[in-house]
């Protein structure tokens, strides 16, 4: 980067959504919270990831390989779960 740091304009939150970039805003949002949760860190298999659903009764047909859509309201309530204790808050 060749531009010195006096070139650097901050530009507040509110403007940036004023001005047509509130997707923008939103994506930056939610990448530094998935930072300060540490979700960044992970770096997950689909094995890995198979394992952790299958803890939840949600079977690889279902977890790995099917949609959510096509999902029955207990499944979806495995999925929400599973998705709930991924960083195994407890």
């Amino acid at each position: 980067w060749d531009r010195a740091e006096k070139h650097n304009l901050h530009i507040d939150k509110d403007r940036l959504e004023r001005t047509g970039h509130a997707e923008e805003v939103l994506k930056y949002d939610m990448l530094v919270a998935a930072r300060a949760a540490g979700l960044d860190l992970i770096n997950v298999t689909v094995k890995e990831l198979q394992a952790h659903l299958d803890e939840f009764g949600l079977p690889q047909e279902y977890g790995t390989y099917g949609k959510v859509r096509g999902l029955s309201g207990g499944q979806k309530v495995k999925l929400v779960l599973a998705a709930a204790m991924w960083n195994r808050p407890h």
